[in-house]
């Protein structure tokens, strides 16, 4: 009799064991890091944004913070582990600031913790990504020499477009992105060299005209 109780404590603690591994281990992933601008120069704000996904907990973060060694970023995310099991998809954004001219990388970790927020850190470390990217002169990533620039900003009705030969635009699409890069407003650039931005909420959002990469933050109020 005693011994099947023993083996009996010992099925449990093994399952018990098994779930914690399996729960610490299945928490979340980093699903993909941006770069915003995708080609910023020396005179863009750069933001960091991860997209993750949860399995388990909440959808809410415990924190995501980077930090700037040289041209290394190292940034890492916290998740508060749960019983909860429906899946979230999250995206999260850091303001890097402008950054000098050169190459940079980034390494990304995500880790889970016990209990809800604030939750116990660094208990399992779920996930790991990196990128790099490069921050350029302003003149590099021109569209055939054509710099932009608008006003007012901060904008709260209409933009007004200017620059060296920007009439040689007039008909390319001005597209306007939010800080996840979504693209929520496009058109043709007009005669007139504007744009409506009253129907967009305020935030911060990035223009980019024609196929240049050169892209521009505005501010909505």
């Amino acid at each position: 009799m005693e011994s099947i109780l023993a083996m009996k404590s010992l099925f449990f603690v093994f399952v018990f064991s098994s779930l914690i591994v399996l729960v610490g281990r299945t928490q979340g992933t980093i699903t993909s890091i941006e770069v915003i601008p995708a080609m910023p120069t020396i005179a863009d704000s750069v933001y960091l944004v991860g997209h993750f996904q949860f399995t388990s907990g909440g959808c809410d973060k415990q924190f995501f913070t980077a930090s700037l060694v040289g041209n290394h970023v190292v940034a890492s995310a916290q998740h508060c582990t749960g019983m909860l099991t429906y899946i979230c998809d999250v995206s999260d954004t850091l303001n890097l600031g402008i950054l000098p001219f050169g190459t940079y990388t980034v390494d990304l970790t995500l880790s889970s913790g016990a209990a809800p927020i604030p939750c116990t850190p660094g208990i399992v470390p779920d996930d790991n990504d990196s990128t790099s990217f490069n921050v350029i002169a302003p003149t590099a990533v021109a569209e055939n020499g054509i710099q932009f620039r608008f006003s007012p900003n901060p904008a709260k009705e209409m933009l007004t477009f200017s620059g060296n030969e920007l009439k040689r635009l007039i008909g390319e699409q001005v597209v306007v992105y939010d800080l996840n890069g979504s693209k929520v407003k496009a058109e043709p650039l007009d005669a007139d060299c504007t744009m409506d931005v009253s129907e967009l909420n305020p935030g911060l959002y990035f223009v980019k005209v024609g196929s240049s990469q050169l892209q521009k933050l505005v501010k909505i109020d």
